[in-house]
């Protein structure tokens, strides 16, 4: 990411202040460095940190009434999914992995390793989005008349473990240092053994497939399995899970 040339100068500036101070100050000067980076990274901690507070509170407001003046339901689930703030935490995370080289001049073995940790956080943050969105979908596709029996939830699931794929990729990657072929390469090879975990979520992804297309159960059908003490409404239909609501409001 390119460098903000004006916010690297005002921190240079503020180190260099703060280290004079400190040495005034009687701090050794062999311990003049760590300090100031420690007070330095504190201080950026605590400023992103009320930026990203802030952002928040204005991305709630402009969210709030851009979905006033709109028809579909898709921004009010955006907005109870707390995208707005998911999304406001994006720019303190650029501007802090900026300012990382600057901050940590003194300090230089710790610049790759911070940075590291900043592109985890962006990878978790991304993954947060963009299942936000999904469900954000989901949830406006069931106050659709059409979608509502369909089982929505199982496609979510199935689209996440995707998402949770890749980022567990990228993080492997990032992590280690390696390709991410190595990390395909080493899965190929463990392929039985994911088979095995993900037997139950392979078997209902295709089960809520064949569900979907032959109409078989919607949401709202009345069904009776006495072998699984079923015996009731439909409520929900999930990737490995069929909820329902039995006669005595129980449920199975």
């Amino acid at each position: 990411m390119p460098e903000n040339t004006g916010s690297t100068l005002s921190v240079t500036f503020w180190k260099n202040e703060l280290g004079e101070l400190l040495q005034r100050a009687g701090v050794p000067e062999q311990l003049v460095d760590w300090v100031t980076v420690v007070i330095i990274a504190a201080s950026l901690f605590v400023i992103l940190g009320v930026l990203s507070k802030v952002l928040t509170r204005l991305f709630n407001v402009a969210f709030k009434r851009f979905s006033t003046g709109t028809d579909t339901n898709f921004d009010d689930h955006l907005l109870d999914l707390k995208v707005p703030r998911y999304l406001a935490r994006v720019i303190p995370l650029i501007i802090g992995y900026q300012l990382i080289p600057v901050v940590l001049s003194d300090a230089p073995g710790m610049i790759g390793v911070t940075e590291r940790l900043f592109n985890v956080f962006f990878i978790l943050l991304a993954v947060r989005i963009v299942r936000a969105v999904m469900l954000a979908g989901r949830d406006t596709l069931n106050d659709l008349p059409t979608y509502r029996d369909k089982p929505l939830d199982s496609y979510v699931q199935v689209a996440s473990l995707a998402v949770y794929f890749i980022a567990a990729i990228l993080l492997f990657s990032l992590l280690t240092g390696k390709s991410v072929l190595a990390f395909l390469t080493a899965m190929g090879a463990a392929s039985a053994v994911l088979l095995l975990i993900f037997k139950d979520a392979i078997l209902g992804f295709v089960a809520s497939i064949q569900i979907s297309a032959n109409d078989m159960v919607r949401r709202g059908d009345w069904i009776t399995m006495p072998k699984y003490g079923a015996d009731g409404d439909v409520e929900e239909i999930n990737l490995t899970t069929v909820k329902v609501i039995n006669f005595d409001k129980t449920i199975t």
